[in-house]
């Protein structure tokens, strides 16, 4: 645009939620017209990536927290897997997860696939961390030009993918994910946990990754993240500041 603007897109995944008002923030009513909303940036400072309808409140919490509290963090799996005999264990390739309901889920690595660049089956895991208050286990993953964590629900063994370890916030119920890769499949994605599943809320991505890259994210209480941001030649251009506001996320990039 010729007056300085520019534009990207956030995408609402869960438009409506039917059920009880959730605790925290995160959840909106259907808003006419799709779900993928422009942004509008400096000169114009917020954007109105607003829904319609907000069916939460946020959660009061205190302090800034990366993890919460009960994390378990795997800095190396062998030396992890014995404190968290109960949730997980490995055999050979296969790392096995025990869920909240005694049953299982197997993740199987195939590196003999990796060397083959046309194989869609290569694959290695491994356990990163166990999460209680969340009830997630994080596993990261490796691919064919793919990569990134598996969130695993302890409640029932779904899984969603981000493409970086996640910071959560203080009441351990929504957690943000920032990507800096080239190719990213977003620059910064938010999820909330509703009635014990976790639901992708706001994923925003750059219309000129070029010129916009996100930092690490940090949350302060359950209302606010903040994260650098820079140009592709790593010159700063300010702090982004994601809010939610009673009725929903409001976004801040400069």
């Amino acid at each position: 645009m010729g007056d300085g603007r520019r534009q990207g897109i956030v995408r609402w995944s869960h438009a409506a939620v039917k059920g009880p008002l959730p605790t925290v923030p995160g959840f909106h009513g259907p808003r006419p017209g799709g779900t993928s909303y422009g942004i509008m940036r400096d000169p114009v400072p917020t954007i109105l990536a607003t829904a319609l309808l907000a069916l939460a409140a946020p959660a009061q919490a205190q302090g800034d927290r990366s993890a919460p509290p009960g994390t378990v963090t795997c800095v190396i799996e062998a030396e992890c897997l014995p404190d968290l005999a109960r949730v997980a264990r490995r055999v050979g390739p296969t790392l096995t997860l025990t869920l909240e309901d005694g049953s299982e889920k197997a993740l199987k690595d195939n590196p003999g696939a990796c060397p083959d660049v046309g194989a869609g089956d290569c694959a290695t895991y491994l356990l990163s961390a166990y999460m209680p208050a969340s009830g997630l286990i994080l596993v990261d993953f490796q691919g064919h030009g793919t990569g990134g964590v598996l969130a695993v629900e302890t409640r029932d063994g779904t899984s969603f993918e981000l493409s970086t370890q996640p910071s959560f916030s203080p009441s351990g119920q929504l957690l943000v994910s920032t990507d800096d890769s080239q190719g990213r499949p977003y620059d910064i994605t938010i999820w909330s946990r509703y009635q014990g599943q976790w639901i992708d809320v706001l994923r925003y991505s750059a219309r000129d990754p070029s010129h916009e890259v996100w930092g690490l994210a940090r949350w302060t209480g359950d209302e606010l993240v903040t994260a650098p941001v820079s140009d592709a030649t790593g010159a700063p251009r300010g702090e982004a500041k994601v809010t939610w506001d009673g009725q929903g996320w409001q976004m801040q990039v400069p």
